[in-house]
C-alpha cells in the first residue's frame, strides 16, 4: 500500500515538472516571437516604404510637364529655361530647387527668385529683375572726359549698375543706353579681383546714391541727368540737361550741397537751364554761372 502511494506521488511530481517545463517553453517561444516582430515589422515598413518611394519616383502622374515665370522686362521663361536646363520629363520630387535657384540667379538680370513646386507637374519661378539706373564707363585710367550721346555708341566698356550700386552686365549692341552715365571709375577697380577695393565700392554707391538724392532731395528729374563724374581729389560733378550744365558737389556727404542746389533751381525757375555752371564746393557760397554771359552770384 505504501509502494503504492509513493509511485503515485511520484507520477504528480513528474507531472508537474513536465507542465512546469511547457509553461517555460511556451513562455520562451512567446518572447521570441515577440523580439522576431520587433525585427519584422519596421523591416516590413522599409520594404514597404522603398517600394512606394520606386513607384512614385518612377511614376508617370510626377514628372515635370511645366515650367511658369511673370512676366519681365529683360529676362523671358525661354532664357530661364536654358538656364536651367531641366531634364525633360524629370520626376519632381528628383529637382533640386537650390540648384535651380543658384542656376537662375547667374543669369545678370535676375536680382532674387523663388523656385517652388507644384503637384503633380509644375515648377513655378517668381523672379525679381535688376532695374538699372544707371551705366558705367570702365576704362584703364579712369578718364572723366564728358561723352555725348553719340559718343556712348562707339564705347564698348559700358556696363549697367542697379539702384544698390552693382554692376551687373555689360551694356551690349542695341540696348538701352538712355541712362545716365557714371565716368572716372577705373576699370581694375571692379573687374580685377586683386585690384578690388572697399573703397572703390564704396565711390560707386556714392555715386549711385548722389543720382537717387538729386531727385528726392533736389528735384532733378533723373531724365535730366546726363553724368555723374568722380574726379580725384575734386569728388563729383553732375551734367544735366544734355550735359549743358556742370553741377560741381565735390567729396561726399551731399546733404548740404543738395539742400542749396534746390534753393538755386527754385530760385531760377526756366532760367536754369541757360546756366553752365552751378558749384557747390564752397560751404559758404554758391557760384553760378550762365551759358553767354558769365558771371557770378
Amino acid at each position: 500500500m505504501g509502494t503504492t502511494v509513493r509511485r503515485a506521488n511520484r507520477r504528480k511530481k513528474d507531472n508537474a515538472l513536465k507542465t512546469d517545463r511547457w509553461k517555460v517553453r511556451r513562455e520562451d517561444a512567446a518572447r521570441a516571437l515577440s523580439r522576431l516582430r520587433l525585427v519584422i515589422a519596421p523591416a516590413l515598413l522599409i520594404v514597404v516604404l522603398a517600394v512606394a518611394y520606386h513607384l512614385v519616383m518612377s511614376s508617370g502622374l510626377f514628372k515635370v510637364t511645366r515650367m511658369t515665370m511673370n512676366a519681365c522686362d529683360h529676362v523671358s521663361l525661354e532664357e530661364i529655361d536654358r538656364v536651367v536646363n531641366l531634364y525633360p520629363g524629370e520626376n519632381i520630387l528628383r529637382v533640386d530647387l537650390d540648384r535651380l535657384r543658384r542656376r537662375i540667379l547667374s543669369h545678370p538680370w535676375i536680382a532674387d527668385v523663388t523656385v517652388r513646386r507644384e503637384f503633380p507637374g509644375t515648377i513655378r519661378i517668381q523672379a525679381r529683375e535688376r532695374r538699372p539706373l544707371a551705366s558705367i564707363m570702365l576704362d584703364a585710367k579712369g578718364g572723366a572726359a564728358v561723352l555725348g550721346p553719340d559718343d556712348r555708341q562707339r564705347i564698348d566698356n559700358l556696363y549697367y549698375v542697379d539702384d544698390e550700386g552693382v554692376i551687373f552686365k555689360k551694356v551690349a549692341a542695341g540696348e538701352n543706353l538712355d541712362l545716365p552715365l557714371l565716368r572716372g571709375f577705373h576699370k581694375d577697380r571692379f573687374t580685377d579681383p586683386a585690384a578690388r577695393t572697399e573703397q572703390a565700392a564704396k565711390r560707386l554707391r556714392d555715386a549711385v546714391r548722389l543720382l537717387t538724392d538729386a531727385e528726392t532731395r533736389a528735384g532733378i528729374d533723373l531724365a535730366r541727368i546726363d553724368e555723374v563724374v568722380y574726379t580725384p581729389g575734386k569728388g563729383f560733378s553732375l551734367f544735366i540737361d544734355n550735359a549743358r550744365t556742370q553741377i560741381r558737389l565735390g567729396p561726399p556727404p551731399f546733404g548740404d550741397a543738395l539742400g542749396r542746389l534746390s534753393l538755386v533751381m527754385d530760385r531760377l525757375g526756366a532760367q536754369a537751364r541757360l546756366v553752365s555752371r552751378i558749384d557747390l564746393t564752397h560751404p559758404e557760397r554758391t557760384i553760378v554761372q550762365g551759358l553767354r554771359e558769365k558771371g557770378t552770384t
